[in-house]
């Protein structure tokens, strides 16, 4: 197994907990009522636009733990408004502030 292939494998179900974690949090709840978007609708908009406007088929093929159709269904139910840049800004924001709250302590104190 290559090296990136053996730290996908090492790491995935870690990074699948830390994200499902997340994805029920407070912090992601409240933007994605405030949004009026679904928690899924919420996390493929916040996410798939990172690299630019994309398709739910390349969203899928990115991911690559979603089924296509699951991806196509709440990419197409979720409204483009507010437009994809405020989206992902109030994900990533939305991000930091679970990550404040709940990974701050795992790390050493700084020196």
């Amino acid at each position: 197994m290559s090296g990136s292939r053996a730290c996908v494998a090492t790491t995935k179900d870690d990074v699948r907990r830390l994200g499902d974690s997340f994805m029920k949090s407070p912090e992601a709840w409240q933007a994605a009522a405030d949004l009026g978007m679904s928690r899924h609708g919420y996390y493929f908009r916040g996410t798939r636009r990172c690299p630019g406007p994309v398709t739910a088929d390349v969203t899928a093929a990115v991911f690559g733990f979603f089924p296509l159709e699951f991806v196509r269904t709440h990419c197409a139910a979720q409204p483009d408004t507010p437009p994809p840049p405020e989206i992902t800004a109030r994900y990533a924001e939305s991000c930091r502030a679970w990550g404040r709250r709940c990974l701050a302590a795992s790390r050493p104190p700084p020196g």
